[in-house]
């Protein structure tokens, strides 16, 4: 009896620790698969965050494509109307991608001021002499832009944005160093076209010309300007940038 009491014991030891290994051994394969599901999640989320980058770099590129397009016919692109810009806060104006001075892709040219009054004609011979001058200025012959600039200017007086081809002439007498003379056509911009998309640039390309001329303490007055001025622009970025690196230009 002794030992049948002993063989019992035994038998009912053994029985409770595979129970208690198979226990461990399921929870331990809960676990495993619980880490594995957890990982996968992980990889899926990564890859949908990639995607919504790739479409988000395909529409800023499309954008680049449309403002090049613009800025050489001097007319807004379609693709560029109120649901594709960026929303604007209180005295945000037109639409702008702002980069920098000497690159093709700058804010868009204004439509004309009074479309009805310029025929298919006129329309194309406008495109052609605004893509020839910006030619000029692009392949550094300043001296040529601006009279090609200036004839443009003559020959549609009231028909298109004065603003933006003036922006143009007086980016082409900074680059001659003709520092004088940029600033009064800037300035002139600024007084008589109030109402162009092309006021916040002309502010910073016054700030250029007052660098460039080494006239520090105006251009720190006009880049802490327009930083306050057009805070919900891109222009303010460059101003901040030019003014946190102007230490260095002392």
């Amino acid at each position: 009896m002794l030992a049948l009491g002993c063989s019992r014991f035994r038998t009912a030891k053994d029985g409770d620790e595979v129970v208690t290994t198979s226990k461990k051994t399921k929870a331990h394969n809960e676990d495993q698969t619980s880490v594995e599901d957890e990982q996968e999640l992980k990889v899926a989320k990564l890859w949908s965050r990639v995607d919504e980058l790739e479409e988000e770099v395909f529409r800023q590129k499309e954008r680049m494509r449309l403002l090049e397009k613009g800025l050489l016919t001097g007319i807004a692109p379609d693709g560029l109307g109120a649901a594709s810009a960026p929303k604007a806060k209180k005295e945000s104006q037109a639409p702008q991608l702002l980069v920098e001075e000497d690159s093709t892709a700058e804010l868009a040219p204004p439509k004309t001021e009074n479309p009805n009054d310029m025929n298919l004609e006129e329309q194309d011979q406008y495109t052609k002499q605004l893509e020839a001058a910006r030619g000029l200025y692009t392949s550094a012959r300043f001296g040529k832009a601006i009279a090609a600039y200036e004839k443009i200017l003559t020959s549609y007086a009231g028909k298109v944005d004065g603003g933006f081809i003036k922006y143009w002439i007086g980016c082409s007498w900074r680059q001659l160093k003709e520092y004088t003379t940029a600033e009064e056509i800037l300035n002139e911009l600024i007084e008589k076209h109030a109402s162009s998309p092309w006021i916040p640039r002309a502010h910073y390309e016054l700030a250029k010309v007052y660098i460039d001329a080494n006239n520090l303490s105006s251009a720190r007055e006009k880049l802490k300007f327009i930083k306050n001025k057009y805070q919900y622009e891109d222009v303010s970025e460059l101003a901040t940038r030019e003014l946190e690196e102007l230490p260095n230009k002392l």
